[in-house]
């Protein structure tokens, strides 16, 4: 890396000196911070947790498999599978976005989100000389 990118520039993805890939969303890149590049992974990671009730709603497919729970603290859980429910306990497979916090001195690689400025001028010149022009093509003088 020869020059460390700005604060909040936005980060597609990172490939660390050891050859480990991360990827962010274009939606919701990484972004640098210090020294550092945060953000949230953009692929899920499927992870064990044990919940307890009472649970005020469970929405399961046509099916009657569940794929949606809330807990007694209100939080929502995407479930990909049921490995053991009681009446106050559950056991889930949930999908969890994964946060990573990457130094820079562990980058080799870092893929930015670059914006066109010649591109947006012109869709905004073209939309601007479309509203002037529709008016006096359809309602002449």
């Amino acid at each position: 890396m020869t020059e460390r990118p700005a604060d909040g520039t936005a980060v597609l993805s990172v490939v660390k000196t050891s050859g480990e890939v991360f990827q962010f969303s274009k939606s919701s890149p990484g972004r640098v911070q210090g020294f550092a590049v945060v953000g949230r992974g953009r692929d899920a990671v499927i992870t064990r947790i044990e919940l307890t009730g009472p649970f005020p709603l469970i929405r399961k497919k046509d099916d009657g498999t569940i794929y949606e729970v809330v807990d007694a603290k209100g939080r929502v859980y995407s479930v990909q599978g049921v490995l053991g429910r009681g009446e106050d306990r559950m056991t889930i497979l949930a999908s969890a976005w994964s946060q990573v916090s990457i130094p820079l001195a562990d980058a080799r690689q870092i893929e930015v989100r670059k914006s066109n400025a010649l591109l947006i001028a012109a869709i905004i010149s073209g939309s601007l000389v479309a509203l002037t022009l529709i008016p006096i093509i359809f309602y002449p003088f």
